[in-house]
């Protein structure tokens, strides 16, 4: 079977006794870069003529022209050809019906469907006369079959695009399980609670308030992997001073007393290594001494990410002066 190429498909459905008529439109369809579907020309030698009338001819047309004579309406085959359901059926795909008969007298003989229909009459005596007509009317079916056919194409697409999208977003939404989104939340939450410590300058004690949380995500933010208890006490007393270098007083250096050293570090590791958060491990230290240090969890990363993703990270600067403990102190000396 030869493939069509951007041309129209038409079947031609009649009587074998009609076949001069039908051969001559044959011809001058294909003329018309109209590619005509005749079963005598078309069924594959050992195949059923009928099946293939049926499963390859019809149903891969994009017109149906049924030429109507006395001898077709007595054609059981033009009968199947013009069947009600059938008829419907290739209206539902978009497939033209086309009938024309050869005497307007046999409009009375058909179908109450098909006498419904616009029949224009068409023999020897009007041929050339009616074959422009009647080749604009199947390439006007092609066409209007070939939008159709791409408008609904770009629907499906387009429904296809959106299911994708909202199938994306329903992924991206479940980045984190609900028992993950609960335990993070809650671990936010807990973990920002400030702990009140006390750091020397100067000769002068200042309190500050530190939330547990955004000291440890500074310090992984900085690639601490691993640290110590030492290095998490300096990474604290960094920060002040770079706090009030901020305010002017760059040269100011903090330290902490050894009890407040105890302090961060119990307020902040116990609890993190208890959450899953933080672990201990052995580690080769100088001159070949096993040290134990701490390791962020993967858990911890994974609170990160939560964090970022939900845009719930804390406050960056995890310290600040404890301004109520000032003014208490201000009150009393009143």
């Amino acid at each position: 079977m030869e493939e069509r190429i951007n041309k129209p498909r038409v079947f031609l459905s009649h009587s074998s006794r009609d076949s001069v008529f039908v051969d001559r439109l044959y011809a001058d369809l294909l003329k018309c870069q109209i590619q005509p579907w005749k079963y005598d020309f078309e069924v594959r030698h050992g195949r059923s003529w009928l099946e293939f009338i049926f499963e390859e001819g019809l149903p891969t047309c994009d017109s149906v022209l049924v030429y109507l004579t006395e001898a077709a309406l007595a054609s059981e085959i033009v009968k199947r050809e013009m069947d009600t359901a059938l008829v419907r059926t290739l209206r539902e795909k978009r497939i033209a019906f086309l009938p024309y008969v050869s005497h307007a007298a046999l409009r009375d003989s058909l179908r109450s469907d098909l006498q419904a229909l616009h029949c224009l009459e068409w023999s020897e005596s009007n041929y050339r006369e009616l074959l422009p007509q009647v080749v604009a009317e199947v390439w006007r079916s092609y066409l209007e079959r070939t939008i159709g056919d791409a408008v609904l194409s770009e629907k499906t697409r387009r429904l296809e695009l959106e299911l994708e999208i909202s199938q994306i977003q329903q992924r991206q939404a479940a980045v984190f399980s609900s028992t993950e989104d609960a335990e993070f939340e809650y671990l936010r939450n807990r973990m920002t609670v400030p702990f009140r410590v006390t750091l020397r300058a100067l000769g002068n004690d200042v309190p500050f308030l530190v939330s547990p949380l955004g000291l440890t995500l500074s310090l992984l933010d900085q690639g601490g992997f691993t640290f110590s208890d030492f290095e998490l006490v300096n990474w604290l007393t960094q920060a002040a001073s770079v706090r009030y270098g901020e305010e002017g007083m760059p040269s100011v250096q903090f330290r902490l007393e050894r009890d407040e050293s105890s302090k961060v570090y119990v307020m902040v590791v116990p609890k993190f290594a208890a959450c899953g958060l933080i672990r201990e491990i052995e580690a080769t230290g100088s001159r070949g001494r096993v040290v134990t240090k701490l390791q962020f969890a993967e858990k911890m990363y994974r609170l990160a990410y939560w964090l970022d993703f939900n845009q719930r990270r804390p406050d960056p600067h995890f310290l600040h002066r404890d301004d109520a403990d000032e003014g208490a102190k201000d009150k009393g000396s009143e």
